[in-house]
């Protein structure tokens, strides 16, 4: 799976399928990596051309300092462009979404279409601000591994997590694999350039 330079950072991508019907980028969720998409990889591709990239910071992509929700896309549409792809379908889950929100504010011409999964537009709550102080401390004093802990009950329900071991253990592998500076910067900075002056819903 290549690798390629964009905004200065070393951005891994999966590239599978010849794309009659076009092509999908799909963009993943937190604290996550592209491989969550492989079973729709493996679906699609007999008849997309299936772009898969890890964020920065994520997955086999080269770490950075603090970076926006606004960088991702600009990262997301470096890759884009450097493939030459045209024009495609961005599908973003969950900060996928957000990345994806912040990708239509400025590269919208350069969309078929826009797939947005479990995701949302709004900043966060009162609430939601103390549990990302709350886990930004817990990322930086003990890694990744409590995160997982804490996330999984909440991406996957309670019968996959009992009867479903080879999900679990994927997805706590992404977790744990995923650098605790990288889960840091995002919590403190996952709200930067998602709400602008127009409003996106799902």
């Amino acid at each position: 799976m290549p690798t390629v330079t964009i905004n200065n950072v070393a951005i891994h991508y999966l590239d599978k399928g010849e794309g009659p019907s076009g092509t999908l980028v799909f963009l993943h969720g937190f604290p996550l990596s592209g491989e969550m998409w492989k079973a729709q990889v493996e679906g699609l591709s007999a008849r997309w051309r299936v772009i898969v990239p890890d964020f920065r910071g994520f997955g086999l992509s080269g770490e950075t300092g603090p970076f926006s929700i606004e960088q991702l896309a600009d990262d997301t549409h470096g890759l884009i462009k450097e493939l030459g792809l045209g024009k495609v379908v961005l599908a973003g889950l969950s900060m996928g979404g957000y990345v994806a929100l912040a990708y239509v504010r400025k590269y919208a011409a350069s969309l078929r279409g826009l797939i947005l999964m479990d995701t949302k537009a709004e900043p966060d709550t009162a609430e939601g601000k103390v549990n990302r102080d709350r886990m930004i401390v817990i990322a930086k004093e003990r890694g990744a591994k409590p995160i997982a802990d804490v996330m999984l009950p909440k991406l996957v329900p309670a019968e996959v997590l009992e009867h479903r071991p080879a999900i679990v253990r994927e997805l706590r592998a992404m977790m744990e694999g995923t650098k605790p500076l990288t889960i840091a910067q995002r919590w403190r900075r996952c709200a930067i350039g998602l709400i602008g002056r127009r409003s996106y819903r799902r």
